[in-house]
């Protein structure tokens, strides 16, 4: 079963979404929720995670430059620094 099916943060939400709105993240557009998806944890392994930890760097990455460019600049380095350190190449086989 992959991780968000047991632990889901949509739960938390309903408490704050009106009572006529559908509970789930399809209350959401798809144009939200989409660069959203490859963030979820499907295994609880290194390379899931590093996988996922990118992912989101990336999706923050790109959120902040549509919500703030003055934010976005100088957080971008440091950001990327993480996208790419969560994501180390692999170990290199001796010939």
């Amino acid at each position: 079963m992959p991780y968000g099916a047991r632990f889901s943060p949509w739960p938390a939400f309903a408490s704050v979404i009106p009572p006529a709105t559908p509970k789930a993240p399809t209350c959401f557009p798809p144009e939200v929720t989409a660069p959203l998806n490859a963030t979820l944890v499907r295994a609880l392994d290194e390379a899931e995670l590093s996988r996922a930890l990118t992912a989101a760097t990336t999706a923050l990455m790109a959120e902040l430059a549509l919500v703030d460019a003055t934010l976005a600049a100088p957080l971008a380095p440091v950001l990327d620094h993480l996208r790419v350190a969560s994501n180390p190449s692999p170990p290199s086989q001796a010939a």
